[in-house]
């Protein structure tokens, strides 16, 4: 790309994906359990098993559409950051952003070694913090979202994850533009 544009991919599936895709089939799978059993045992009769049989397999299609939506791109370039992914856009101007750092997805404390477990060696991944000035905001139209995006502040995300294959890479690319937004 030209004029101080930058283009990097996302992972297919980021950490934060997996954890969420297992947690999904955990959960599916324990309620797919309980309803075979209180069906057979005739506590839960036919008409109320097939709604949960549904609500199960739903939980399942959730789990692997995900790595599907979370597919994308990062772009930098003179004005600011975009993510792009399928179905939605998150746009933050230079001067929003506070600083980007990379850091381990999975930090010590007491559930590494938990996540550690669901995760696998993507716990050991590293992807790019990026802090910002000002909050997210929940957008209210179509359109992209981000800090300057209509819409309701949510006051409680003022950091977000990029999770790129080397994001080492995309924090050098992001200094020049940061220093000089500062």
């Amino acid at each position: 790309m030209s004029d101080g544009q930058v283009q990097f991919a996302t992972l297919r599936t980021p950490p934060p994906s997996i954890l969420a895709r297992r947690a999904l089939l955990v959960t599916a799978s324990l309620m797919g359990v309980a309803t075979v059993v209180l069906f057979l045992s005739g506590a839960v009769s036919g008409s109320r098993a097939i709604p949960a049989a549904l609500f199960i397999l739903f939980l399942f299609v959730m789990a692997f559409l995900d790595a599907w939506l979370s597919a994308g791109t990062v772009h930098l370039d003179q004005t600011g950051l975009t993510v792009r992914r399928r179905t939605n856009a998150v746009r933050v101007p230079w001067s929003d952003v506070e600083s980007m750092s990379v850091a381990p997805f999975c930090e010590e404390g007491p559930l590494r070694p938990l996540i550690a477990l669901l995760v696998g060696n993507e716990a050991n991944r590293r992807y790019v913090r990026v802090t910002l000035r000002r909050s997210l905001r929940i957008k209210l139209l179509p359109g992209p979202s981000g800090t300057r995006a209509l819409g309701l502040p949510s006051g409680f995300l003022k950091s977000m994850g990029l999770y790129v294959e080397n994001p080492d890479e995309v924090v050098e690319a992001a200094r020049s533009h940061l220093q000089g937004a500062h």
